[in-house]
């Protein structure tokens, strides 16, 4: 009874922020975003299951957390256009060659992520809005993933090491001021790198947004990263930091190998047993996405 009403009281902070598309043809994923104990939820989430529903056989799942901060207008502005203009970009282009089209996806996944952060730029500084986000993104088709980031959001997989055990593999690299390139980066730009933080408070070299900073280092260049797909029964997660808070990667794939794989609606069971445990002791906002490779 503890563990159903500790459950029912987490799904009752869940926040509507996410933007989401499932069709029959599409990849099914299960997504959650709470409150933690923060004044605000700045987090949105994308879970589109196929962009291309459209286009003969091929399907291409589109999934995004963005952690947004200093307010919710960043996160909310690319919530809101992300997915028509990643459309857009890959407009005309997916009639590539089979070996060419996750090299097509790349491209314009670093396009979309560059003109909605000079879009935005010029919204924000209209409005005087000094909201930044980060964007971790992951584009999955049958053959190939395609992942981007852009802060210190992370994205995982869940795989197979041989045996039953889902072993971690990070995917992505958060963007922090003290690495060395990124700090380089900043110091020229006249930024000031200290205790792991630019000017005194800001913990992240990357993101979208953020105009106060943007003469100070910090860029909303993304890593972009394809890797096959070839792990037929693992997951794909991206989340916030928050859920790190409270867990660690294999932690997350840990919950992951102990839900029933004939369970219904697997991505969500998992995302909700995930988000439940972190929530335990993490304190930020938590969201994540969770795509199962069985299907």
């Amino acid at each position: 009874m503890k563990k159903l009403l500790a459950l029912l009281a987490l799904l009752a902070l869940a926040v509507s922020s996410v933007v989401a598309v499932e069709v029959s043809t599409g990849w099914s994923s299960g997504h959650l975003s709470i409150q933690g104990r923060r004044r605000y939820q700045e987090d949105r989430l994308i879970a589109l299951s196929n962009l291309l529903a459209d286009h003969g056989d091929t399907r291409l799942g589109v999934f995004a957390v963005f952690d947004g901060h200093i307010g919710s207008q960043a996160s909310e502005f690319l919530v809101q256009n992300f997915e028509p203009k990643l459309r857009a970009n890959l407009q005309g282009s997916l009639d590539a060659s089979s070996s060419k089209i996750a090299g097509v996806v790349k491209a314009a996944l670093e396009k979309t992520i560059a003109e909605l952060e000079s879009s935005f730029l010029k919204e924000a500084y209209k409005n005087r809005w000094p909201a930044g986000s980060t964007a971790c993104v992951a584009v999955v088709t049958d053959e190939f993933m395609v992942v981007a980031n852009v802060g210190d959001s992370r994205a995982i997989a869940c795989v197979r090491d041989g045996g039953e055990k889902l072993v971690a593999k990070v995917l992505t690299s958060d963007h922090h001021p003290e690495l060395p390139a990124e700090q380089h980066r900043i110091e020229a730009a006249g930024g000031v790198v200290r205790f792991g933080v630019i000017d005194g408070h800001f913990p992240m070299s990357r993101a979208i947004g953020d105009l106060p900073l943007k003469n100070h280092g910090v860029i909303a260049t993304p890593d972009v990263s394809v890797w096959t797909n070839t792990n037929k029964d693992g997951f794909i997660v991206l989340a916030s930091d928050g859920l790190y808070e409270g867990m660690s990667e294999q932690e997350v794939c840990d919950i992951a190998a102990m839900v029933d794989p004939t369970t219904s609606e697997l991505g969500q069971a998992v995302a909700n047993q995930a988000v439940r445990k972190a929530s335990e002791l993490s304190r930020d906002n938590i969201s994540i996405v969770v795509i199962p490779l069985n299907q």
